[in-house]
């Protein structure tokens, strides 16, 4: 009865799933119908019982038909037979009533994922032999030469030398293999799949989506919501309306975010929107578009007297981008005006353990982006006790100038996150992207890590950074992202930075919090080489980040 009832909701609810992101949840149902065929007929033969009946069932069910969908997605696309086994994933048991399972997560925004990662092949038609990388020039090479090459380029610093490796090595099958392992619909279901094998945290927060309302629906599937409850209103992204990004337009913004309670706090003025349309090659029809309507303030001339999409050309476009994308629609350009969204922040919870009582949006005040942070405080179904959850994702950089900016702009200043945090109802946790790492000083030898353990008051790397962000801990430091940009890199310069820290963070108020685990494993690497050999994304990572999951618990 419970398998029946999914398939019986899934078919019901079909007409709702058929908008911008219908394309993911197709053969998601078209495969859970054949699970549940098969259960159905299994069960008639006595070969398969429930160890729960209902809600275990059904996420057994939804398990097979999401592992289904993913390898379908990855076979369509051309992956190799012996690449698909890196798909598997570890799978720890659901929390006990006591445990609170948060797990944070930078899922790589659809929009800046054609970044030029260097990666490992995994396409079955890899123009070479496995270990080898071709060239432009015809032949091929080992894979620790191309490394070498690539990697002696950056340490020159020099625009000859790095534009010469990309020469060499920018082949049209490296920049294949990179769509292929960036692949929305394939990274969407796999980042479904490590849900479930996560043992369903209680609360998810998700930086750098961009999919927001196709991935709320996916979530709901799996015992998710992520709107307060009394609000039924789907999902609009903000660039529809085109919110402004002085204190008027925010005004106006904070106004729709209460209306339709949904926890995601966009990027007004998302940078990965716009990368996003210049990918689907939708941004000079976009400008004649807005020629034709005489809208204003869509492009920009370039030096060479072309023009380019404005950056953050959707913040204070007046009447939004609706009438922009409509017009694209009405030439089959576009699905829906929806199918492009802004990235930002989102919060997830698990509807049968948590319920919420109130969502903020809070502007950070650095005044040139639309970047924020949201909190949702939430209420402990068991035990009615209370939790305040805040997601956050700040500007990028990693040097000391970038950490000084960071400090300035959304830390430290007036109105900034530490400031926040400090006045925050308690308990709390803050789950981010803070791009910086502990061991980052600014150039005065302050730093984000020590200005919001500072005000959190813990830490759940506290096992390897003590206050001052100083290494403990006698292993290698844990890692979130190891991602290095290769050749096909549209920024010449950027070929051979390699990024391998502790970027991602969840700080929590320690007076009602402890820290109980890390659930997984933190990443750690004892050298370079050894990194190089886990470069992501990757097919079973679906993100430049790894998810960090842990586990906290109230204390008594």
């Amino acid at each position: 009865f419970g398998l029946s009832a999914v398939a019986v909701r899934a078919f019901l609810a079909l007409p709702r799933w058929a908008g911008a992101d219908g394309r993911l949840m197709r053969p998601i149902i078209i495969q859970l119908g054949l699970v549940v065929r098969s259960l159905w007929f299994a069960g008639k033969s006595g070969a398969y019982t429930s160890r729960v009946p209902g809600k275990e069932a059904t996420m057994d069910a939804q398990r097979a038909a999401l592992d289904q969908a993913h390898r379908t997605r990855l076979e369509r696309l051309g992956v190799a037979k012996e690449a698909l086994g890196s798909t598997s994933l570890p799978t720890v048991a659901e929390p006990d009533e006591e445990t609170i399972r948060i797990m944070q997560f930078n899922m790589l925004a659809d929009g800046m994922s054609g970044d030029g990662f260097l990666l490992k092949p995994v396409v079955k038609n890899w123009p070479t032999e496995p270990g080898m990388v071709p060239t432009m020039h015809g032949d091929h090479v080992k894979w620790e030469q191309f490394l070498g090459d690539v990697m002696a380029a950056a340490a020159t610093q020099s625009e000859t030398e790095l534009k010469a490796v990309q020469m060499k090595y920018a082949v049209s099958a490296a920049r294949k293999n990179e769509e292929v392992i960036t692949d929305w619909t394939a990274r969407a279901l796999q980042m479904q799949r490590m849900v479930l094998a996560a043992g369903r945290p209680d609360v998810i927060i998700l930086e750098e989506l961009d999919h927001y309302g196709g991935i709320s629906r996916e979530l709901e599937r799996l015992g998710y919501t992520s709107q307060l409850p009394g609000r039924s209103q789907e999902y609009r992204p903000a660039h529809l309306t085109g919110h402004s990004l002085d204190q008027g337009g925010r005004d106006a913004f904070l106004a729709r975010f209460e209306e339709l309670g949904h926890a995601f706090m966009p990027n007004l003025g998302s940078h990965a929107l716009r990368i996003g349309l210049i990918k689907a090659g939708l941004d000079q029809p976009l400008i004649e578009a807005a020629r034709r309507l005489d809208v204003d303030g869509v492009a920009q001339e370039k030096s060479d007297g072309k023009l380019a999409l404005r950056t953050a050309f959707s913040a204070g476009l007046p009447g939004g981008t609706e009438r922009l994308f409509q017009a694209l629609v009405d030439e089959g350009k576009m699905s829906s005006v929806g199918q492009f969204d802004d990235d930002g922040v989102a919060i997830f919870w698990r509807a049968d353990r948590w319920k919420a009582t109130d969502i903020r949006p809070h502007f950070l005040p650095e005044v040139q982006k639309g970047k924020g942070v949201l909190s949702v405080r939430l209420e402990h179904v068991p035990t009615g006790r209370p939790l305040t959850v805040f997601g956050a994702h700040l500007s990028s950089g990693g040097t000391p100038e970038d950490e000084d900016k960071r400090l300035a702009c959304e830390v430290d200043a007036p109105g900034g996150l530490s400031p926040l945090i400090r006045s925050a109802e308690r308990p709390f946790v803050l789950a981010m992207d803070a791009n910086a790492y502990p061991q980052l000083e600014a150039n005065e030898g302050r730093s984000v890590w020590r200005s919001l353990r500072s005000a959190a008051g813990a830490s759940v790397w506290d096992a390897f950074f003590d206050r001052m962000g100083r290494e403990i801990a006698d292993v290698p430091p844990p890692v979130t992202t190891n991602k290095l940009r290769g050749p096909s890199s549209a920024q010449s310069r950027k070929i051979g930075q390699h990024a391998c820290c502790c970027i991602d963070h969840l700080f929590f108020d320690p007076k009602a919090l402890e820290f109980s685990s890390h659930v997984f494993q933190p990443k750690a690497y004892k050298s370079a080489e050894e990194a190089f050999e886990e470069l992501q994304p990757s097919l079973g990572n679906p993100s430049d980040h790894f998810p960090l999951v842990v586990d906290l618990k109230f204390r008594s």
